[in-house]
């Protein structure tokens, strides 16, 4: 087992080893630190090298601790989406009330409340980094790092959401996360 781990890390960068025996030190089996240490000796990486990574690699671990910290709890992602869904709702009610005698007008409906579905998604997350229902619990989108979301990060986000069990993730992930956020690599979080 120890030359597995031998191998492993001698396929390591410079900087993933200096991260590996500093800030995720906890994270890895002691062999696997050991062999780690070993390969950083025999690199004989520069110390003012490995500080300067070290030091980078603690802000970033900290940043993501405290993101994380603001993740919004499940009651908020609920009412998120019963706001929401019920504004889509209010939308496909009306339209059925104003075409419903058109003829044929069941999959005019189904595709105008598909696209104002997703439209209002990617417009107001996209724009505002919230929707209706983010507004009200005080919460907005985020990516990994905090920041805005990217324009394919919010398409993908909107796109997850034709995954028909998507809605119900939220129950069984930690914190509420749902498929849209994994897959597209944002989350929502407090907006404080």
């Amino acid at each position: 087992m120890e030359n597995e781990f031998t191998e492993v890390m001698s396929e390591r960068t410079d900087d993933e080893l200096i991260i590996i025996v500093t800030v995720e030190r906890v994270n890895y089996n002691p062999i696997a630190i050991k062999a780690a240490d070993v390969e950083v000796e025999k690199r004989n990486i520069n110390t003012s090298k490995f500080e300067k990574i070290r030091d980078k690699a603690i802000v970033e671990k900290e940043l993501k601790e405290k993101i994380s910290s603001l993740s919004a709890n499940k009651k908020n992602r609920f009412v998120n989406f019963l706001v929401d869904i019920s504004i889509i709702a209010i939308f496909n009610s009306s339209l059925i009330y104003f075409l419903g005698d058109i003829e044929d007008s069941f999959r005019l409906i189904f595709r105008t409340g598909l696209a104002f579905s997703l439209g209002y998604y990617a417009f107001m997350e996209s724009v505002f980094q919230k929707t209706l229902g983010k507004f009200l619990t005080k919460t907005k989108v985020v990516d990994e790092n905090g920041d805005k979301p990217s324009g394919k990060q919010i398409f993908t986000r909107t796109l997850c959401r034709l995954i028909p069990f998507d809605p119900l993730t939220f129950l069984f992930e930690r914190k509420g996360y749902k498929f849209h956020d994994s897959l597209s690599k944002t989350m929502v979080i407090k907006d404080c």
